[in-house]
């Protein structure tokens, strides 16, 4: 609980610099009763029980120093305004998943991105155990996201739009070529 109340008032900063300097003490002292404790007991060396929390994994896992996953912003209908588009939706559970969220985490957080009332939502909170694998594979279908086939074939037949500045067009051309290296890091983990 003491903990809890100082890290309240606390920056992110100072919530950091905090928990390292109590991690620091922490195994500061417990090395030093180690240590001791071996000495002591020279013939039987201490042994170390992965049962025991460490205060990194209490740490870790407890919901005042671990924040729950959160996609930032929201999944909405396709190309709709002020809604995630896949491209961002995409990098963001990359990202946790970098983060060490576990799989199970982030799809929670997902579906809790989704807008309320979308049939998107309620078909994926009718599954008793919906799948990271499962999200994956109806995430793309939701948004329409072509393969790499059908973007290379829309790249290669790209033009210049009437009232579109150059820059636009570039822009536009970059961005496809750019959803064509995506798309194929897409079909390459699916065939994982």
């Amino acid at each position: 609980m003491y903990i809890d109340k100082e890290l309240i008032a606390k920056t992110d900063e100072e919530r950091k610099s905090f928990l390292q300097g109590l991690c620091w003490r922490y195994f500061k002292t417990t090395e030093a009763n180690n240590k001791s404790l071996q000495e002591e007991n020279s013939s039987a060396p201490m042994p170390q029980n992965s049962e025991n929390p460490t205060l990194k994994n209490v740490l870790t896992s407890t919901s005042a120093f671990r924040r729950q996953f959160k996609i930032v912003g929201q999944i909405g209908h396709p190309n709709e305004k002020d809604k995630l588009s896949f491209t961002s939706l995409t990098r963001q559970i990359d990202s946790g998943l970098k983060q060490g969220y576990s799989e199970q985490e982030i799809v929670d957080g997902v579906i809790r991105a989704i807008s309320a009332g979308m049939v998107l939502r309620s078909y994926v909170e009718t599954f008793k155990e919906f799948s990271f694998e499962r999200l994956r594979k109806i995430l793309p279908n939701h948004y329409g996201v072509k393969n790499s086939t059908e973007l290379y074939q829309s790249l290669a037949s790209i033009c210049q739009g009437p009232r579109e500045t150059s820059q636009e067009f570039l822009m536009r051309a970059l961005d496809l070529r750019q959803k064509i290296l995506f798309s194929g890091t897409l079909d390459q983990g699916e065939g994982t």
